[in-house]
């Protein structure tokens, strides 16, 4: 196949302009017409022989990027032979034709038929002819591409290469140190030794690892795609572990590095300590143990007051155990080893080595169940003879021993192994030091402890205990507290019939005249519903009191209860029970339209919350049912119990039931009632029934001329400056926008316009307010995939370009929307945004006309994009450092001078770089804020100062 040049193929390469185009149309001509390369080869002969260097480099340069240019299956076998010879060739040549050699190497040992044959061929002349690390990063690059492509793909034959194999990959990678080619061998090597026998080659290739522990490498600041210390250091890791050979010079490597006084140095190698022990047989663990032991100790007891440094030594003890846990004597070889140097400082609660000490064991503990068992052992002994040994030990003290004894038991009863101790002497003996504290006055700390402790030992507790411990139950039932009433829970769960018995029976039949009782008796039943065998007797005394006791203030606290009861139920059996046992939404009704008592409106709507919980149990089926008993008969307007019944049936009613026959009435009565009405509860609660039902309505011209009836109305009303009705605009924007209805954005429209009304303005911000907060006791059954996105697309697009004319009400508005817009919407629209929270936080913070609300609003988002780390936040910097230290002492609001220290507190992760010029003028502001006369202000002060007080501080020490 001949290639029509028009000129002399020496004359095209000359000609830069023509090379390309000459290239394209060789590589379609060679594919359309199935050409041989040998051919293309034999027309660039001139250029490949030439004498210049440069034409020679040229016609290199034009082969290899045409062999890049073709399919990966186009040539043949036999192509590939001839081509890879005439590559292995150029080898010799002048070294700056090398990284065009390379390169169509890589090509080359890519392409589909490329003969494994060859594979060898190519690397024996590679490692002699080109010395890998005297090339340029690029072409460094392409070969450790080309080992890589070959090792993998042609094992058979590169393994018979044998050892001139492993060493020449050692050769052309030892001494790398670019970090892009080092993530690359840092990934490729680990798959090479696995494949590869190092043979007597091991201790080389560690050492080519070896030379970068622990990495001290740091990424620009510029370098937009940089790789990271941590990347490289993790993958390193790996490399060190990556063949058993590697273990004998791992440890110690490892233990040389952890003695260095670099932190980095010390937390790679206590990092490396743990990984090897889970990657090594234990057999190569246990040769280097003492030796380890020996330098961990010396970091944990007393050890480093860097507190990750102190949680990687103990995640090496941890992984070393767990590397043996299958070996019962080696471990327990390790085991005491450590306990020959620990047991003497456990029985010393005064030694400053004691905390340190006892963080250890416990770690020991959690690392396998047989380990925790000999813990446990050895620590059981020490527990009971504080107890009982000490004649003199007070009450803190005891306190302290048994928050100790605490950890290994709570660790024992994780492993699911705390009835192998039911018998255990000592474990009895704890039990009798226990119920000599409750028979004893003591302090009610210790009690507490007491009680935490005893709740752990349920499973195991002996009879005579337990009756020990219903008698103090039964007392403690009228006062409790979270201790004793987990206690009576676990109790329960365990001892069921028992509990009935002995401690609840006198309680379950009382009929309560004093609410104050009624509350602590019931919040402690309460949790007990989760157990089978005393739910029914528990919903009984309930009930029974919610509708037998006359006083309202017992029925209040028994609907709050079940308020709460079933808010957090996951499973509706409870509901049904009340539902289908005692019929408690027929009941409820009755108690709703028949309350004339003290508290009345609270009863009602306390009764309305419980029914709407019952009520979204029920089937589609038994709701419509329901439905169709009782809100006919509803007269809204004229009876504000008939309101609580509504609003109890249809609070979470299902989004298929169907209102059609009932929908006009009720947005008519409700409109009227929430425009008219006096009371505020009785507003809020029909303009959240007016927004739900809105919400659910089918967008059909039925109920869009419905919405048309009312949207007329309101307008009426805003003529008559009624801000009731901008309020209730408010509600049915909130039910529209979220089901996506399309006359959600002209409601939100009109809403904007009324900002800027001259008397109406501050009801439109409290309707934004309305449709951005979220409240419990409303159901929008319908809502629409990403309707917040929509409403700030909305908002925004209502509110552009007006910025500067912004009254208040404008920004308390957008603040609000920004509140519920997911944090990557805001991101994409940080330009638009940013503007908007600068005015926000600087004329929300004007002493004259405060606005803590929308400050505090605006300082949470921008603490999302501080911890971001947001390039935004780094152009603004010197702005915002100024607003945060201002409104740390801003006096209107303890909300506001917390969330600003926090906000100065997360720019401390920027660059140390950006933040030195504001480090002094930082510290010395926020010393007022140490005075703060509210103690939480003082605590976020102090971390936000300390943070900023310590910038560089990590640098300097390393």
């Amino acid at each position: 196949m001949k290639f029509p040049w028009t000129q002399s193929i020496v004359d095209v390469l000359k000609d830069e302009g023509k090379v390309d185009e000459k290239l394209q149309h060789v590589a379609k001509s060679l594919v359309k017409k199935g050409g041989d390369i040998s051919v293309v080869v034999e027309e660039l002969g001139p250029a490949l022989t030439h004498k210049d260097v440069e034409i020679r480099l040229k016609g290199t340069k034009f082969l290899s990027d045409l062999l890049k240019s073709l399919p990966y299956e186009f040539l043949t076998t036999d192509q590939l032979k001839f081509i890879t010879q005439f590559y292995i060739d150029r080898m010799k040549d002048q070294h700056s034709i090398t990284p065009q050699v390379i390169s169509g190497l890589l090509a080359i040992v890519q392409m589909k038929n490329f003969p494994s044959t060859e594979a060898v061929h190519i690397l024996s002349q590679l490692f002699t002819q080109i010395p890998c690390q005297s090339q340029v990063r690029n072409d460094r690059a392409n070969i450790f591409s080309i080992i890589q492509v070959l090792s993998e793909n042609h094992h058979v034959e590169l393994e018979a290469y044998g050892s001139d194999f492993i060493y020449g990959v050692i050769q052309a990678v030892e001494g790398e140190r670019d970090p892009r080619n080092l993530q690359f061998l840092f990934d490729f090597l680990p798959r090479f030794i696995k494949s590869y026998p190092l043979k007597h080659f091991s201790e080389e290739m560690f050492e080519v690892f070896s030379c970068y522990f622990p990495i001290d490498f740091y990424p620009s600041p510029n370098d937009p795609k940089a790789i990271t210390r941590d990347v490289l250091a993790e993958k390193l890791k790996i490399c060190l572990c990556a063949s058993k050979d590697f273990a004998q010079f791992c440890y110690p490597l490892a233990l040389e590095k952890l003695d260095s006084d670099l932190t980095v140095a010390k937390l790679d190698s206590l990092e490396l300590l743990s990984y090897a022990a889970s990657i090594f047989e234990a057999k190569s663990t246990l040769e280097h143990f003492e030796d380890i032991w020996q330098a961990l100790k010396n970091e944990l007891l007393p050890g480093s007051n860097n507190k990750e440094i102190r949680a990687k030594a103990l995640e090496a003890i941890v992984s070393i155990i767990k590397a043996v846990e299958h070996d019962k004597a080696n471990l327990e070889l390790i085991l005491s080893q450590i306990f020959t140097i620990t047991i003497g400082t456990l029985l010393n609660r005064d030694s400053n080595l004691f905390k340190p000490t006892l963080e250890l064991v416990i770690k020991c503990a959690e690392a396998c169940d047989h380990s925790c068992m000999y813990v446990a052992n050895k620590f059981l002994p020490i527990t009971i003879t504080e107890l009982t040994t000490n004649e003199e030990i007070t009450d803190i003290e005891k306190r302290e021993v048994l928050e100790d004894f605490l950890k290994i038991l709570q660790i024992i009863t994780d492993k699911n192994i705390l009835k192998d101790y039911a018998n255990d002497n000592y474990m009895l003996n704890i039990q009798k030091q226990l119920m000599k504290i409750f028979i004893s006055p003591c302090d009610s700390e210790l009690l507490q402890s007491t009680w935490k402790v005893i709740t752990k030992l349920v499973p195991i507790l002996s009879d005579e205990n337990r009756i020990i411990i219903y008698s103090k139950l039964k007392v403690e039932l009228l006062k409790p507290s979270p201790q004793e009433d987990e206690c009576l829970l676990e109790l329960a769960k365990v001892y069921p019939n028992e509990v009935h018995k002995l401690v609840l029976e006198d309680f379950l039949l009382k009929n309560y005249d004093d609410s104050v009782l009624a509350k602590n008796i019931f919040t402690t039943l309460s949790p007990m519903l989760s157990v089978a065998e005393l739910r029914e007797h528990i919903i009984e005394v309930i009930c029974v009191n919610l509708f037998n006791n006359k006083s309202s203030l017992i029925q209040l606290v028994v609907l709050e209860v079940l308020r709460e009861i079933l808010t957090k139920s996951k499973s509706p059996e409870i509901a049904m029970i009340l539902h289908t046992e005692w019929r408690l939404i027929i009941k409820l009704i009755d108690l709703i339209k028949n309350s004339d008592v003290e508290n009345a409106q609270k009863v009602m709507y306390e009764a309305s919350i419980v029914m709407s919980l019952v009520m979204r149990t029920l089937p589609v089926e038994k709701q419509m049912e329901i439905i169709d008993n009782y809100l006919p008969s509803m007269k809204l307007q004229s009876s504000v119990s008939d309101l609580y019944v509504t609003s109890g049936i249809l609070g979470f009613l299902d989004a298929s039931v169907p209102l059609q026959g009932h929908f006009e009435q009720l947005i008519d009565e409700l409109t009227k009632l929430s425009l008219t009405t006096k009371d505020d509860e009785t507003r809020k609660i029909a303009n959240q029934l007016i927004c739900s039902l809105f919400n659910r309505a089918p967008i059909d011209d039925k109920h869009r001329k419905i919405l048309d009836k009312i949207l007329d109305l309101i307008k009426d009303e805003i003529k008559k400056h009624n801000h009731h009705a901008v309020i209730m605009l408010g509600w049915i924007a909130k039910g529209l926008l979220a089901s996506g209805h399309p006359d959600a954005s002209t409601i939100l429209e009109t809403l904007s316009e009324l900002l800027d009304h001259p008397k109406l303005s501050k009801a439109a911000e409290l309707a934004f307010e309305i449709i951005s907060l979220e409240y419990p006791e409303l159901h929008l059954p319908l809502l629409k995939h990403l309707f917040k996105q929509k409403i700030f697309v909305l908002a925004m697009k209502f509110f552009e370009g007006k910025l500067e004319k912004f009254s208040d009400h404008h920004l308390t508005a957008l603040a609000h929307i920004l509140q519920i817009t997911p944090h990557v919407v805001l991101k994409m629209n940080i330009d638009k945004i940013g503007p908007i929270l600068f005015k926000c936080i600087e004329s929300g913070a004007d002493e004259k006309d405060p606005h803590p609300k929308r400050v505090l609003l605006s300082l949470k988002i921008f603490n999302n994009f501080i911890h971001d780390k947001h390039k935004f936040i780094l152009t603004h910097l010197q702005r915002l450092v100024k607003e945060f230290l201002k409104l740390s002492q801003f006096k209107q609001s303890m909300e506001v001078r917390i969330v600003a220290c926090k906000c100065l507190e997360s720019l401390t992760k920027f660059p140390l770089f950006s933040l030195v010029p504001f480090k002094n003028d930082v510290t010395h502001e926020l010393a007022n804020a140490l005075d703060d006369p509210k103690r939480l202000v003082r605590n976020a002060a102090v971390d936000a100062r300390m943070a900023w007080f310590l910038l560089g501080e990590n640098e300097k020490s390393e």
